[in-house]
Parts: structure tokens; sequence; C-alpha cells
């Protein structure tokens, strides 16, 4: 018995010989490949029916010129694994392997029949799916019991996955589904209860990356997958998404599970925008049926039109989610019922203008302990339009126009929330609040007042000194003095002494005008003074005077990981100047003028770092590059920062 599974695979590896010498006799007499017969969905079939449905395929290349079509009523189980790295070529249309059963009923099994249980769990293993025809497809489930599909690698089909008439228990896992022209997971009108997504990559795929369209569907699991930029990368507008419960015209579908994925793509990270309409999730129902009974927890997700649009659904709880650079909504609620946003973090990050929570026409809904941070696409951070029975409470929102606003709302409350970084127009509830209760509302307005540090004699206590030498820094009436002392902050040597810092506010971080008068009169190469907008030593902009090729110059260089660029190098003649950093979003822009005159001089530019684990920037005075025992001082004075206008 033991020789079976051997003299079975050298029957496999014959049946393909003849395949590879017609090739090799094609080419050798001139004709093109396009002149063979992709048959080896013929020859596979054969060897499934031989193997009594329990094939492994040797590791290789196949093509198919059609539908590898499995029955199983023809066997008792299936199993399709591949014996190594196995890649099928479609050419045809429509789906690459087919498994067809015999289930019709439910999964209770009193009403599975006998011969459906011997078709349990048929299983694909190991094998990758090429398209190579317009109408190509990877693999099609109908009527199936408990199949299992892992560590499958389909893509430049259609449609990666479908799912048919009726299927019950369905395991998708450890997958790829990559750049399908199409649907990578579709519930094309099925009727499915029980079915469990993970682990799995879900990406680039057109029309949408999980879709439910229609059917009867129940229990549907989703964890723990990475499903990204599943809709048009470029300006086409589209409705799909990355994840889409589609119910508008036909179809029930409830008691979902969205949990723990990364779920993101495509909408800002372009110069014009992508996709626009497009939803990281989008669940849509009717009149008549509002998919219902769904959990939406764990999830980050990020660079869509919209993160999670609800329309027409009821009994959502959405929780503990976190959402970044959306264009421009991160939560829409339409014609929706008791629906749970709650402890969720929200920060348009590096998007500029974005962001908002908006629920219209809906009602019995709980907006509870969100974190929303500089959302600012519409009035106010959170949006009630024409809903009923609402409640907002212990919502932290900061850098928003309006904390909170309702319109045409009726028997709503907002309780308990802290609103921050207002500009002075700005309230924390705002609107028509008649009918509505307001209570326990703190807020508070950016600050707009410069931050003015004439150095004189005295210094703002929120300065802080780095590697601080006390004999190296003293107050005077008309200037903060500090010695030029040996030391670097270019490159990775970052020893220099007594670097002064000074934090930025917050809701400034994007938008400020920072300047500062120096003098210094420098005797060595590359001794200076400069002004740093500063996040750590190995990561700065700097401006400042230094000596260089035997004279004075404005010095505007750049520093990431140690690594240092230079900017631009100014002529400047003599001893006292003004310097300016402005900032607007990821752009920096430095400057400097004479004592006395009114218009600034531009010196260059410096695109700032988007990644979040940056730290805060900081304002930085630094002198380094000193001689020891030298006893030159640099003076800093006239100090100021401001938001720039919005």
């Amino acid at each position: 018995m033991k020789t079976l599974p051997l003299l079975f695979t050298l029957a496999v590896l014959s049946a393909f010989v003849g395949r590879a010498y017609s090739q090799q006799a094609a080419a050798a007499t001139g004709a093109g490949e396009n002149t063979l017969v992709a048959t080896d969905q013929l020859r596979l079939g054969k060897l499934l029916e031989k193997s009594k449905g329990k094939l492994v395929i040797p590791a290789g290349k196949y093509e198919f010129g059609g539908t590898l079509d499995i029955d199983l009523t023809k066997f008792d189980g299936l199993s399709l694994k591949a014996d190594g790295p196995v890649t099928i070529t479609m050419k045809a249309a429509g789906p690459a392997i087919r498994i067809t059963g015999s289930l019709v009923g439910r999964a209770d099994p009193d009403q599975i029949k006998e011969h459906t249980w011997l078709e349990r769990m048929p299983l694909i293993d190991g094998i990758g799916i090429i398209g190579d025809h317009p109408e190509a497809d990877g693999i099609e489930l109908v009527q199936t019991m408990q199949s299992i599909i892992s560590r499958v690698h389909i893509r430049k089909t259609r449609h990666g996955i479908i799912l048919s008439k009726r299927n019950r228990n369905v395991v998708i896992s450890n997958v790829h589904l990559y750049h399908n022209s199409g649907i990578g997971l579709y519930l094309n009108e099925v009727d499915l209860h029980q079915i469990n997504v993970g682990n799995s990559h879900i990406s680039y795929n057109t029309q949408g990356g999980i879709v439910v369209r229609g059917g009867n569907v129940r229990n549907l699991h989703i964890t723990g997958c990475d499903i990204e930029a599943n809709m048009p990368s470029d300006p086409t507008p589209t409705e799909s998404g990355n994840l889409f419960i589609d119910c508008r015209e036909s179809g029930s579908v409830a008691e979902v599970a969205i949990t723990g994925n990364t779920i993101q793509h495509f909408a800002h990270y372009h110069p014009q925008k992508q996709a626009p309409g497009g939803a990281n999730i989008r669940i849509a129902g009717r009149g008549d049926f509002q998919p219902n009974m769904i959990t939406i927890t764990g999830n980050v997700m990020s660079d869509t039109h919209t993160h999670v649009h609800l329309q027409q659904a009821s009994d959502v709880t959405v929780i503990g989610n976190t959402y970044f650079t959306t264009e421009p909504t991160d939560v829409l609620v339409e014609n929706c019922q008791r629906i749970i946003i709650a402890n969720s973090v929200m920060n348009p990050r590096e998007a500029k203008g974005t962001g908002q929570v908006v629920l219209k026409n809906s009602s019995n809904c709980s907006v509870m302990g969100l974190i929303c941070h500089n959302l600012l696409a519409g009035r106010a951070a959170i949006s009630l339009e024409n809903c009923r029975d609402t409640r907002i409470s212990e919502c932290v929102i900061s850098g928003s126009r309006n904390g909170i606003q309702l319109d045409g709302c009726q028997n709503c409350s907002v309780t308990d929330c802290t609103v921050s970084d207002l500009p002075p127009e700005g309230l924390g509830v705002t609107g028509e609040l008649e009918e509505n209760s307001i209570r326990d509302i703190t807020a508070s307005h950016l600050q707009v007042d410069p931050i003015v540090d004439s150095l004189e004699g005295e210094m703002r206590k929120q300065w802080r000194w780095l590697r601080e030498n006390k004999d190296g820094w003293k107050l005077t009436d008309s200037a903060l003095q500090v010695l030029i002392e040996p030391g670097n902050m270019w490159g990775k040597d970052n020893d220099a002494k007594n670097v002064l810092i000074h934090p930025i506010p917050p809701a400034w971080q994007h938008s400020v005008d920072i300047s500062v008068q120096l003098e210094q009169h420098p005797q060595k190469r590359w001794e200076q003074t400069n002004l740093v907008w500063y996040y750590s030593d190995s990561l700065m902009v700097k401006i400042g005077l230094e000596l260089e090729h035997g004279e004075t110059n404005i010095v505007m260089g750049r520093e990431e990981g140690d690594r240092t660029r230079t900017i631009a190098i100014v002529p400047y003649p003599a001893n006292t100047v003004q310097l300016r950093l402005e900032v607007e979003g990821l752009e920096l822009r430095g400057f400097y003028r004479e004592p006395g005159e009114q218009d600034w001089n531009a010196v260059g530019t410096a695109t700032l770092p988007a990644d979040s684990a940056t730290p805060a920037p900081q304002v930085s005075l630094q002198c380094y590059m000193g001689e020891a025992g030298s006893d030159r001082w640099a003076s800093f004075s006239q100090f100021k920062m401001c938001p720039i206008a919005r």
C-alpha cells in the first residue's frame, strides 16, 4: 500500500511529459506558443478522477483553456493540493476551477443529505492562478459544504474567488487575492451561512476587495486581514470599497463581524485624489431590509473617501477603531437606526482640511468616547442632521472649527464633552439647539496670541536646555548669550552643549511662523549659530549664520537619521541677522533679513516627515563648532512664534 502514492505521482508526471515535448516541437518548427491548445484542465480532470478526488499536483506551470469543473457527487471528498509551486494560467472566460456539490438545505445536521456529508470539506491548497483572459476568474464554489481554500494566490483575473447559489461553513484563509480587474472575494447572490475569512491579503482588486451582493448571508466573519486599494487607482468615481455589503437591490445580510484588519487606500497619497466615492467599509440596505447585527471593531482604517459608510442599516456597533487620512469623511451614517460609534481615535495626520463624523436622518444612535483631532472637512468635528433620539457623550475634540453641530434634530442630547483649540469664533456646540439637551460641555479656544520672548534679562519657563553647561550661558539686559563651544549637531556626533528647545503648541505644529534675531562673530570654519525646527538630535532643519569659504553665510540644511544635506548657502557679510521659519503642512520655508528691513529674503524649502512615529517638533536655538577657550559668544533676542491664519 505504501507504493501507491509514488506510483500515482509518477503517473501524474508522465501525463505532462507529452505536453512539454509538444511545446518544444512547436518552438523548433517555428510555430508560436499561441498555436498550442491549453488543455491542462482536461488532463488534471482525468487524473482527479483516477485519484478518486485526492490529487497532488506536481510543481510546475499549467495552462487552462477552459474550466476544471469538479463534481463533488463523483467523489467521497475532495483534496486538490500542490506539491511545490503550482501556477495555473487561465486563458479562457470563466473560473479556472469550479467546485459544485449537492448541498440544498441549511447547515442543520438533520437537513444534510448523506451524500452531501461525503462531499464535506473539499480542500484547495497551495496553488496559484493567473488570468490571461479579460473574463477569466479564479475559483468558484457552488453548493458546497465546509469548503476550505487556503494558501492560494490569485492575480490578474476578473474575480478572485466567487461563491454562488448556496454554500455553508466556508473557510478562506492565508490567501492572496491581488491585482484583479473585478472583485477579490465575491459573494454573488449566494445563500450562505457561516463563512470565516482570515489572515489574508486582499488588495488592488478594482471593483472591490470583499463584496457581498444580495443573497442570504449570515455569520460572516472577516478578521486579521490586510485589505487595501480595492478600487480604481485613478480619479474614476466609484461606489465600491475594500469591504462592501450591498443589499440595495435585493438580499438579506446580517450577523457580521469585521475585526482586527488593516483597511486602506486609495484617496490621499496621490497628486490628484483617487477613487472619489470609495469607502473602506460600505454597508447599504433598502427600505424593506436593513443589514443588521454587525460589529466593526479593532480595525485600522486610512486613505479613502469615506472610512465607514452605513446607509439604511440598523443595529451596528462601530467601536475601538483607528482612523486617519480620510478624504473627507471618517464615518457617514445615513437613514439608519440603533448605530453605536464609540471609543475610537480620528486624526487626519498628514492630510489637511479633512475628517468628520456625520449622522443624517438617523435615530436612536449613540456617539460616545471619540477622540477627534483636527477634523476640518465640515463646520464641526461631529454633525447630526435631521436626527432624533440620539446621544453624543464623553467625546474629546481638538482643532476643529466647531466641536459638535446639530441641525434639524429632535430629542438629541450632547453631554460631558471636552472641546479645545477652537478658533476665536468657534463653539463647543453649535447649530439649532432647541428641542435638544446640551450640558456639561467644556470648550476652550486656540491660543492665537503670539509667543514673544525678548530674551532680555529673563526667558520663558518653557525653554529647556539639553546638555546644559551653566557656565556657558547668561542673560543680559539686551539678549541671551551662549558660549560657542566645541561639539557638533550636524551629523553623528550630536554632542553640542547648551542646545535650547521650546515646545510648539500642538495646534500650531502644521501652521506656524517662527523668528529670532541672532548675532555672532565666527572665526573658525563651520562655527555656527542656528534657528532650528527640531525633532531630535538626528532629525531637524536648520537655518543660521556659519563661517564657510572664509566668509559668513546664511546656511540652510536638513538632517534625517544623522544624514545631512545642505539646502542653500547665501553669502551674508554682516554679523547680526533676523531668521525665520514658516511651516504649512509638510512644507518648511526659510527666510532671512537684516535688522531694520521690512521684506524677508527666501533661502530654501524642505519637506517635513509625514511618519506618525516622528516625535513632535520643537523650536531650538543652537550654536556649536567653536574653539575651546575662545570666549566667543552668540546672542539671541526678539524670539517670536505665532500661528499662520487659516
